[in-house]
């Protein structure tokens, strides 16, 4: 299906998120940070981003989602926030993110968030919009 790159510092979370999508069918890279997260996407190349929106290097998701999506103009952004969405909304207007889910949310949200996102179904619009 994909390749997502999964980013959360959260290490049994970034583990289910990885178990739940590796079981759907895509190919999986999970790391803690932002930094891990640019060095690994250079060889892995991904499809799909799904990136906590504060990690614990200091960045946000929207930082790290910049730098990538400077190497990668078509990778696909999906947010996953503890915090308020309303807030997340208002820093991430100019990343033309494909989703954000709040937690928690059920795997099977995720799941179909990164299959829509790479067939490219935008009937929710992005977000921010």
């Amino acid at each position: 299906m994909a390749k997502v790159l999964v980013v959360d510092d959260e290490a049994g979370y970034r583990a289910s998120l990885k178990f739940f999508l590796t079981q759907a069918g895509n190919e999986v890279v999970a790391v803690a940070t932002a930094l891990d997260a640019a060095n690994q996407s250079t060889d892995f190349r991904p499809d799909v981003l799904v990136a906590d929106w504060l990690i614990g290097d200091r960045s946000t998701g929207a930082d790290l989602a910049r730098v990538l999506r400077k190497r990668f103009p078509d990778l696909r952004i999906i947010f996953i926030t503890g915090l308020g969405a309303s807030m997340v909304r208002q820093q991430i207007e100019d990343l033309n993110v494909f989703q954000l889910l709040e937690k928690p949310f059920e795997p099977r949200q995720l799941v179909d968030a990164v299959r829509q996102a790479v067939e490219g179904i935008t009937d929710h619009g992005p977000v921010g919009s």
